[in-house]
C-alpha cells in the first residue's frame, strides 16, 4: 500500500470518529457533563414580581438538571444598566439576563412596543410566548445578534391616570374624540404620536418632575404607566385611572448564544421548558396583580374605569391605522402585516 492511500484510509478513519463523537447520544453528552455556574441579572429587586419568577426559574433548573446547572443571581441592576447588561450577555461576560429589552441595540426589537398588539394576557401569551408569531420574530432578531431568547416577560398593561378629570372622562377612548386634557407622555415620537391618535394634547415633561406636574396641574394626567407605578407612586395625585391596556411591556430573558449551543440537549431543553413555563405563570400573576391594584386605587378613592371590549378593539383599530405605519422603518412592513394577520385571527 502507497503512501498517498494510507493518507487517504487515516483521514477517512478520522473523520468517522469525529462524526461518531459528534453525533453520540445526548444522554452520553448529559453524563459526561460536569456542571456549569451561570452568571444571571435581573433587572428589579427581590421580592418585585419577576424578580420572585427569576427564584422559581433558579430552583427549578437546579432541581430539574440535578445540579449540573447553576444560576447566580444578581438582583436590582447590580451587574449595571439593562443596557450594558445587553452588551455583556452578547460578550458572555453575563450569561443570562431577565430585563428589558434595549431598542437601540436593534430597530427590530421595537415589534414589542407596537401599541394595542394585544389588550389581554390570553391575547399576550398566544403572542408573546414560545411558538408565538411575535416571539418567533424577536427569537430571529436576537440570533442574529450573537443571544438565544429563552422566554419574553409580561410586565403589565398600562393604563391613564388623571389628576384632573375637567368635565369627564366618559369619551376617553372614542379616538375621533379630541380631548380637553394636556398628558405626559415619555419623550419618543412613538408615544406622542399614540397619544395624539388617542385625542390627547401632549407635554414632554421629565418623569422625575411627573408628581408636581400633577399636582400642581402642570399636566392633568399620564400615559406610560401600569396599574402598579400608579399606585406606588401617584395615586395621592390621581383622579381617575382608565384601564386603557394600550401597551403591554415585554422584556426578555436571554442568554449568551455560545454558552446556550454547548450545553447538552437535555439541558437546554430543561431551561427553555422552565422559562417558558415560568413566563407563562407570570403572566397570569400579572393579570391577577393588576386587578388588585385598580381595586386599590378604586377603594384609595380614585375612579377607576374598565372599558369594554368593544371600546379596546375600536381603539386598537384606530391605532394600528395611524401609529402602527411609524413602526414600518423599524419593524419592516412585512412584520407588521404578519402580526396584524395574526391579531386578526385572535379577535
Amino acid at each position: 500500500m502507497n503512501s498517498k492511500k494510507l493518507f487517504i484510509i487515516l483521514v477517512t478513519l478520522v473523520m468517522i470518529l469525529m462524526m461518531s463523537a459528534c453525533e453520540r447520544n445526548d444522554e452520553d453528552n448529559a453524563d459526561n457533563f460536569k456542571s456549569v455556574t451561570f452568571k444571571v441579572a435581573v433587572q428589579e429587586a427581590q421580592g418585585q414580581p419577576v424578580a420572585d419568577m427569576a427564584e422559581r426559574i433558579k430552583a427549578r433548573i437546579e432541581e430539574q438538571s440535578e445540579g449540573k446547572i447553576n444560576l447566580d443571581m444578581f438582583f436590582a441592576g447590580q451587574l449595571g444598566s439593562y443596557e450594558a447588561v445587553y452588551e455583556e450577555v452578547q460578550m458572555g461576560t453575563i450569561d443570562i439576563a431577565i430585563q428589558s429589552i434595549p431598542t437601540q441595540f436593534d430597530d427590530r426589537y421595537n415589534i414589542t412596543c407596537l401599541p394595542y398588539s394585544t389588550t389581554n394576557t390570553e391575547q399576550w401569551k398566544t403572542l408573546w410566548l414560545p411558538n408565538g408569531a411575535g416571539y418567533e420574530k424577536l427569537s430571529s432578531y436576537f440570533e442574529d445578534n450573537g443571544i438565544k431568547l429563552l422566554s419574553t416577560i409580561d410586565y403589565g398593561f398600562m393604563a391613564l391616570g388623571f389628576s384632573n378629570i375637567k368635565n369627564g372622562i366618559d369619551n376617553v377612548m372614542d379616538p375621533n374624540q379630541k380631548k380637553d386634557f394636556l398628558i405626559r407622555v415619555p419623550a419618543m415620537e412613538t408615544y406622542i404620536k399614540l397619544s395624539q391618535e388617542m385625542g390627547f394634547n401632549t407635554t414632554a415633561i421629565p418623569y422625575g418632575d411627573l408628581y408636581s406636574a400633577l399636582q400642581t396641574g402642570v399636566a392633568d394626567g399620564v400615559i406610560g404607566c401600569s396599574t402598579m407605578p400608579l399606585w406606588d407612586s401617584f395615586r395621592d395625585v390621581l383622579k381617575a385611572v382608565v384601564d386603557a391596556r394600550y401597551v403591554c411591556e415585554t422584556g426578555g430573558c436571554i442568554i449568551n448564544a455560545n454558552k446556550f449551543n454547548n450545553l447538552p440537549i437535555e439541558y437546554q431543553d430543561i431551561i427553555l421548558k422552565v422559562f417558558t413555563d415560568e413566563s407563562s405563570s407570570h403572566a397570569d400573576n400579572m393579570n391577577s396583580l393588576e386587578k388588585d391594584y385598580l381595586k386599590k386605587l378604586s377603594d384609595y378613592g380614585v375612579k377607576v374605569v374598565y372599558p369594554s371590549q368593544e371600546e379596546l378593539n375600536t381603539m386598537a383599530t384606530h391605532i394600528q391605522e395611524n401609529v402602527w405605519p411609524m413602526y414600518a422603518d423599524l419593524v419592516g412592513k412585512n412584520e407588521l402585516d404578519m402580526l396584524l394577520n395574526k391579531i386578526a385571527e385572535m379577535e
